[in-house]
């Protein structure tokens, strides 16, 4: 799924690809992990942070979901795993 920000011009200040996926990774609707694919902010958008708090509350819809990852390509491809809890903040 592809989520998208835009300011008061109708410009793209930020954007999200996701997917639910199962623990071996493959798609699944009804996975209970989000596998992050690309997050982009642009670098004008001086609320950034509430650019990222908009995007969680999008995937907080899912209550299956209970983990978020992501590959950091600066790091050798390694995998950040975070919990629910950890990301939502509670």
């Amino acid at each position: 799924m592809i989520e998208a920000i835009h300011d008061s011009e109708g410009r793209c200040i930020a954007y999200l690809e996701w997917s639910m996926v199962d623990n071996q990774g493959k798609l699944d609707d009804k996975g209970e992990y989000v596998f992050v694919r690309e997050l982009w902010i642009w670098s004008g958008n001086k609320k950034g942070l509430y650019s990222i708090k908009s995007f969680i509350k999008i995937i907080e819809q899912y209550p299956q979901i209970k983990y978020v990852y992501w590959k950091r390509h600066k790091y050798k491809e390694r995998v950040k795993v975070f919990t629910k809890e950890r990301i939502y903040g509670k």
